[in-house]
């Protein structure tokens, strides 16, 4: 792999042609009333093919850089000389995945051992925040197998339900940790008028069938919240109000009309509900 400046800029001014000189091709081939179709079709896959180089060529660039620094070539607790060798990392980005050679290196005498580069250049995770935000996104969505399919769909990213389950689970371990320590963030979400608000999650159970089968089985929980002044007034219909009444916990017809009556229930509601 290439990783000197020059050299990676002249590769991809050559890949850039040649991706240009085939955009010409593709709508001079084009039936009549198709160019257009054809040639968003082609960059949707090999323009995105592109932009993934692009990162991975220059991400190397940087990273032979860094690591040419002298004090990334010296232990940080005893400053001497560390025996170091190649190894690759796969990262995955809202690109696609790249692959990443970085040097790993031991020191002898303090017996540590370390990647410079990853802490330095931000690959201690095996994703980036882009690709994060957009897991994220999904998985608040869809359900984790859904996710997955539609990454794979919108944007050629194949990422395991299971990853896509764990990726979720430390963006929200970040946004509560957020939420303790800039109690700001809540105002605008506690301040804006709402009638029902409806909130979905999902989990695998392992069962256990009749026929001593074991299988994990995807589980749905849903929770809705709803101003206890709304439920009381005309701005919930009444046929609505007799269902949402069997889902109120008692304790919470005692509240006064600004708390909120809150039940988490199984994910079986009535549409209606949501209107």
């Amino acid at each position: 792999m290439p990783t000197s400046s020059s050299l990676v800029r002249d590769i991809l001014v050559e890949r850039l042609e040649a991706l240009l000189h085939d955009c010409e091709l593709v709508m001079d081939t084009s039936a009549h009333g198709q160019a257009f179709h054809d040639l968003d079709d082609f960059l949707y896959t090999e323009g995105r093919k592109f932009t993934q180089e692009i990162l991975q060529q220059k991400f190397q660039e940087r990273i032979e850089k860094t690591e040419n620094a002298d004090e990334a070539k010296q232990c940080p607790h005893c400053k001497k000389k560390q025996v170091q060798h190649k190894k690759s990392k796969t990262i995955a980005s809202a690109h696609g995945h790249i692959t990443l050679r970085r040097r790993y290196r031991r020191c002898s005498q303090c017996k540590e051992h370390f990647f410079p580069a990853d802490a330095t250049l931000g690959l201690t995770a095996g994703y980036s925040s882009g690709l994060k935000r957009l897991a994220a996104r999904c998985c608040g969505l869809w359900s984790y197998r859904l996710s997955e399919e539609n990454l794979q769909e919108f944007l050629g990213i194949h990422l395991s339900y299971t990853t896509l389950g764990k990726i979720a689970g430390h963006t929200a371990e970040e946004i509560s940790a957020r939420l303790q320590n800039n109690p700001d963030v809540r105002h605008d979400f506690q301040k804006a008028k709402g009638d029902i608000e409806f909130y979905a999650d999902g989990t695998f159970v392992h069962i256990r069938n009749d026929d001593g089968k074991a299988e994990w089985r995807e589980f749905k929980v849903g929770a809705y919240v709803v101003k206890w002044s709304h439920y009381l007034t005309k701005a919930c219909p009444a046929s609505n109000r007799l269902k949402l009444w069997t889902q109120i916990p008692t304790s919470a017809l005692k509240a006064s009309n600004d708390k909120l009556a809150v039940r988490i229930m199984p994910l079986q509601f009535d549409p209606q509900l949501a209107k």
